[in-house]
């Protein structure tokens, strides 16, 4: 592709076939993500209002939809706390060649532009990226292209949305139109111009506009990769074509009920500000005397102008803050009315109505990730509310967390080829240097109170007590995630206590019907003393075999049943005469 004319997208305004339709896809999730105005959406659904009523809906409204997407991202943010969630390198794969501190693991973990850490960049900036913009890519540039024979290439990803897109082939070339500014002088003026990137597997080609005629100067990086340095952010496939794919985010499914909460959030705006707000009516005060109850004044050889005493109402308004105070009616005139001033009557049922359709809808976007129990106030309508599918939603959390990592895996790929090719030419040699990934399978996504109630129904259900052990198990872990001394005691009590999920009375019958000894009996009734004694026994007691752990248990056991053993009748009589 090399140096191309830039000019047939600047002024010529091609596009790529899926143009339209992966903007609409990024504009779908980002209007609510963003908290920006629907504009199109709430015309739409009021084709006939003026254009000044358009305005002041516009200059009122309130992102309620925003809040919803950003649980869902925040929610989705815990993949990167899971436990089996690991970024790791092999450092005996590093050649001699390679410097100890340009080494894959000191570049992308520690010394990464910006963000210290190449995980840093992916979940701070580009991981919501990739949820509201299936069809976004990232390509991968070096800081310093200009760097000396010794100096190491430090790659960086700039991540383009679909908006900056003009052209793409899979694997072949891609075009954007970059967020810089170039500066070019007309006149005695300056003025900003375009900056454009073409990208195919030879080199990267940046366009600076040079003048106003729509001329650019190009600088040309060969990037020597033999492939093209971008990662497209992808999702779910949509429509393949010929030399593309157009994807949809994972959580597009939101959208058609976030737009009608937004719709309805509109409505519901103007509805507070007719019907919520009491309007009082009173007896109309005594006429303007500098008016004569006209509103206006006239002027000699001018127009009329309005009367500055009234306000142009030609009387004197009732004013809310003082006594009302009425004359007598004088002869052949009616009795004001008793009292002579109150308050309007106005609908509030159809506010009501709107409110809780719009907390409907937010719910509905949520139910459709199988997120609904982040909803601010889970409904309990028939109908509506419902369990959470567990199965469905760690499936779901796994196709992004799979996304995640692939995007991850070839950023890595693409930034290792860029440092070290040129010491480690050999392309098999320079895989070992790319860290292995883990998909993450254990989310602690759920909030704590769904999980106690879960163990409650589990226990109320008479499961098996191993279910329940692993119930409680997972609790503990959420509850004590960020406390690794207190997470681990709890673990190893619960994985070392015989009975754990049996009830009283299920032990009580075990124990009658001697299908449980006592030792067992007494491990249950002081696991939480005995683990104690283990760990300062052995401070390393949490990353022993748990057969191991269950020998040293059974040991303690054994000590303290010894310990504790009743005197008999016999002994004590012989100790007493001695």
């Amino acid at each position: 592709m090399a140096i191309i004319d830039i000019s047939q997208y600047h002024q010529g305004g091609k596009r790529h076939q899926f143009y339209a339709p992966s903007v609409k896809q990024f504009q779908d999730i980002k209007t609510h993500a963003m908290g920006e105005f629907p504009r199109e959406l709430i015309s739409e659904r009021r084709p006939g209002e003026s254009d000044t009523i358009k305005r002041y809906r516009e200059k009122i409204y309130v992102p309620k939809t925003q809040a919803a997407v950003s649980k869902i991202f925040n929610s989705l943010q815990k993949i990167r706390k899971s436990q089996d969630y690991v970024i790791q390198f092999d450092e005996m794969a590093v050649p001699p060649i390679i410097a100890s501190e340009e080494r894959p693991s000191e570049y992308l973990m520690s010394d990464f532009p910006k963000y210290t850490s190449i995980d840093n960049w992916f979940w701070s900036v580009c991981f919501n990226q990739y949820l509201m913009d299936a069809n976004g890519v990232v390509i991968i540039m070096p800081l310093n292209p200009d760097k000396a024979e010794n100096e190491y290439s430090k790659p960086y990803p700039f991540l383009f949305n679909s908006t900056q897109i003009l052209d793409y082939a899979y694997g072949e070339y891609c075009v954007v139109l970059s967020n810089e500014k170039s500066q070019y002088q007309s006149g005695n003026r300056k003025y900003p111009g375009a900056v454009y990137y073409s990208v195919d597997n030879e080199s990267i080609v940046k366009y600076e506009q040079i003048n106003a005629k729509g001329d650019f100067r190009a600088t040309e990086y060969f990037h020597g990769l033999c492939c093209m340095p971008v990662v497209k952010l992808n999702g779910m496939i949509l429509q393949d074509g010929v030399s593309d794919i157009l994807y949809t985010s994972r959580i597009h499914s939101i959208v058609p009920s976030l737009n009608e909460a937004a719709r309805e959030w509109s409505d519901l705006q103007a509805e507070v500000v007719q019907h919520i707000h009491s309007t009082m009516w009173a007896i109309q005060g005594k006429e303007c005397r500098t008016c004569a109850g006209t509103g206006i004044i006239p002027k000699a050889g001018q127009s009329p102008i309005q009367c500055d005493e009234c306000n142009g109402k030609g009387f004197f308004p009732f004013n809310p803050y003082e006594h009302i105070t009425i004359k007598p009616p004088t002869m052949g005139e009616a009795m004001p009315p008793t009292p002579p001033a109150g308050y309007l009557t106005k609908p509030i049922d159809i506010a009501k109505l709107q409110d809780a359709r719009v907390h409907d809808h937010i719910y509905h976007a949520l139910s459709s990730l199988n997120m609904e129990f982040l909803a601010a106030v889970p409904l309990s309508q028939s109908g509506v509310a419902k369990e959470i599918d567990r199965a469905e939603l760690n499936n779901f959390v796994y196709s992004i967390a799979e996304d995640c990592v692939r995007i991850l895996d070839e950023l890595c790929e693409i930034i290792i080829d860029y440092r070290y090719s040129g010491l480690v030419p050999d392309y098999e040699e320079r895989e070992k240097l790319e860290p292995m990934i883990t998909v993450p399978e254990k989310y602690d996504i759920l909030p704590e109170g769904y999980l106690v109630d879960e163990i409650k129904k589990l226990r109320d259900s008479r499961v098996n007590p191993t279910i329940i052990n692993a119930a409680e198990m997972e609790y503990a872990n959420k509850k004590f995630n960020t406390n690794k001394k207190i997470k681990q005691k709890l673990q190893d009590m619960y994985e070392l206590d015989p009975l754990a999920g049996m009830s009283l009375d299920e032990m009580m019958v075990a124990y009658s019907n001697q299908a449980i000894n006592k030792k067992t009996m007494v491990i249950h009734s002081n696991i939480r003393e005995f683990v104690d004694v283990a760990h300062e026994m052995n401070p390393d007691f949490f990353m022993m075999d748990m057969m191991d752990k269950k020998a040293i248990i059974g040991d303690i056991a054994d000590a303290w049943m010894t310990a504790n053993r009743p005197t008999e009748i016999g002994q004590m009589s012989i100790s007493a005469s001695v």
